[in-house]
């Protein structure tokens, strides 16, 4: 079999085929011309220097000197020094192209490859550093496939000229190159096999196309890892609650346990305008549009970092004044103030921590911000006792370990970002600013992050009703809000996944897919839902007996106000399972209208519970906000869902 394959007739064949992939274009288009080497020799003297390149890419080389001729544009080599005899391929093809006239500031060099996936990924590098993001990508035609590949897996797209075809001898002078050739032809196919593979495996896990499957078995799979990502993020608060709880005593979890509002009014808005914002790129996923995502990441980076830089500039000089505004009881405002002043001044990790999260959520990946969410909880669990215990640096202790926490976490997104999903790392031609671009994405992210702000002002009114109610009901809520937390962690991980769900199947154009979707997501929803009230209801008091020790100073009374919180609610878990799924299925939509009404009306509801419920009925007044806000919200999503389902019936 191995002699058949390497006769010539058989080989030339084999070669020609790999040739053949691509044709010669007449007008190459591109922004910077890419040379990879093919073979030096260091100790030749040549008429200006030490070294000359092999015979291919030495008419290769010809090549791109006559191509930059007639384009002007600059050249990039590939190539270093693959053996101790051999020449830098790089550094020799350099000083030819200058002794032909070529400028140094059209010249670059990469020196560090030693094989062609090297040669992708350090020319990728300069590419992104220089700007240049439309490569003319120059090698033997028989190599070609495979550097294109390697390339496209470095995330660049470019026009490739094959250079000198010998798959079919076309005179005697070429014959024994032919010959040399014919093993190169083995060589290439099964590299190239092996490589194709890999990359088509490596996309596979790295992304997820959702546009084609069974829907449920979809949006379950990718649902899975986001329960357990959102529990881990919720777990950040939860674990900061649980400690000071336990090591501070009940005053401190009040005062930590007050925040949560004024929290969730910076935090919420983050979250809701990151996820929004990204929802544009996971359309231009779903579209295949790879241009697209790149500049949608870049979009999302820039919309990003202002965010959170005006954020920060207002909320955390007003840190007091709000907690006062509030009532905040004065035992518990000092260590309010010293825990949400430090969280304020995070706000910046927070958000490049969370966007990097939703964009690799956007392209179908839930498995990765899981386990790297879950890296973050873990040195959060880790750094939090010692800042309290240890360090006895008490309430800021807390707050401040979980801010480097997250700044670790943002870390590693960042790195795995870079190294593994290049389709999300922007060039800087992808940052200029577009008016166009900006407006699409700021149609997204502002009404619901708006919609997660207004959610929590009606928040910020019930604990200020919670407030005059005293320190034990405060205790109280702040315990259950931390369980309910997760709790409903089920019901927005398959809402979020309806989100990208969604996105895709319409960035596709498969509207029936989208109906069956949401059939099945509000099964597995609903079935979340009533099997998470029933825990609730049943084992309540022994999740509220963790924060609040049994011999704490009105232990008791907290616990049994809680449990009338986790009963209340979770008795009416699944309406806010049916409301999650319609309101994400409209916000894939690109519709932000309709969510933010169901926000303000979120806002009514807790508002009137507040000024109303809680001086009528006291506590159980508080624990009814919840049900009225889902019932209030869900009226007006369920209806745009029905009228825009029949509307897409109709296309």
């Amino acid at each position: 079999m191995l002699y058949l394959l390497s006769i010539g007739a058989v080989s030339d064949r084999l070669m020609g085929e790999l040739e053949r992939t691509y044709p010669v274009p007449e007008a190459p288009q591109g922004d910077v011309i890419i040379m990879l080497g093919g073979g030096a020799i260091a100790d030749v003297q040549d008429v200006d220097g030490t070294g000359m390149l092999a015979q291919s890419p030495s008419s290769r080389l010809l090549a791109v000197y006559r191509l930059h001729l007639r384009t002007h544009l600059p050249i990039l080599l590939s190539g270093g020094q693959v053996f101790s005899d051999t020449g830098s391929e790089a550094e020799i093809a350099r000083r030819v192209l200058r002794s032909l006239g070529v400028p140094d500031d059209m010249i670059y060099v990469e020196t560090r490859s030693l094989t062609t996936g090297q040669n992708a990924r350090y020319t990728a590098e300069i590419l992104r550093r220089e700007g240049f993001v439309h490569p003319i990508l120059v090698t033997s035609a028989f190599h070609l496939p495979r550097a294109v590949l390697n390339f496209e897996k470095a995330g660049h797209h470019g026009d490739p000229v094959p250079h000198r075809l010998l798959g079919e001898r076309r005179s005697a002078a070429l014959s024994h190159q032919v010959r040399a050739k014919r093993r190169g032809a083995l060589y290439e196919y099964r590299v190239l096999s092996r490589e194709t593979a890999y990359h088509c495996d490596e996309v596979s896990r790295m992304t997820k196309n959702m546009t084609a499957g069974d829907p449920a078995r979809l949006i379950f799979f990718f649902a899975l890892p986001l329960i357990a990502g959102n529990m881990m993020q919720q777990l950040y608060s939860f674990v900061d609650t649980l400690i000071v709880g336990r090591f501070l005593g009940v005053n401190a979890l009040a005062a930590v346990g007050c925040t949560g509002s004024l929290m969730f009014l910076a935090l919420g808005f983050i979250m809701g305008f990151c996820t929004g914002i990204t929802i544009y790129t996971g359309q231009r996923f779903g579209a295949d549009d790879a241009a697209g995502v790149r500049r949608s990441a870049a979009t999302c980076i820039l919309l990003g970092l202002l965010t959170a830089l005006l954020l920060t500039a207002f909320v955390f000089p007003l840190t007091r004044p709000l907690l006062i505004l509030m009532e905040t009881p004065p035992e518990i405002l000092d260590g309010a103030v010293d825990f949400l002043s430090i969280i304020f001044a995070g706000l910046m990790v927070f958000l490049l921590l969370y966007l990097q999260n939703c964009l690799i959520r956007a392209l179908g990946d839930s498995t990765t911000p899981t386990v790297i969410l879950g890296i973050t909880l873990a040195i959060n669990v880790v750094l939090e006792p010692i800042a309290i215990l240890v360090l006895d640096l008490g309430i800021p202790g807390a707050a401040g370990a979980t801010v480097a926490a997250q700044a670790i976490g943002m870390l590693v997104f960042f790195l795995y970002i870079r190294r593994r999903i290049p389709a999300l790392c922007p060039v800087w031609q992808d940052f200029k600013p577009d008016a166009s671009l900006l407006a699409a994405h700021l149609r997204l992210g502002l009404p619901m992050g708006l919609q997660s702000s207004v959610i929590a002002l009606g928040a910020i009114i019930l604990q200020v009703a919670l407030n005059n109610l005293g320190a034990l009901p405060v205790a109280a809520y702040a315990a259950t809000q931390k369980i309910d937390a997760v709790a409903v962690m089920p019901m927005l991980s398959f809402g979020y996944a309806m989100a990208a769900y969604t996105a895709q199947n319409y960035g596709a154009q498969q509207y029936a897919r989208i109906r069956a979707g949401v059939h099945a997501c509000l099964k597995m929803s609903a079935a979340f839902a009533v099997a998470i009230g029933i825990l609730l209801i049943a084992f309540g008091t022994h999740l509220l007996a963790l924060f609040v020790g049994a011999d704490a100073e009105g232990a008791e009374e907290v616990i049994a106000y809680g449990q009338t919180f986790l009963t209340v609610n979770g008795s009416t878990y699944i309406i806010l399972a049916v409301l999650l799924v319609y309101r994400n299925v409209l916000q894939g939509l690109g519709q932000s209208v309709v969510p933010t009404i169901a926000g303000a009306m979120e806002l009514v509801m807790r508002a009137g519970a507040a000024i109303f419920l809680c001086a009528h009925l006291g506590f159980l007044g508080a624990c009814l906000a919840n049900p009225l806000a889902w019932i209030g919200a869900g009226i007006p999503v369920v209806i745009a869902y029905f009228w825009t389902e029949k509307t897409l019936r109709d296309v």
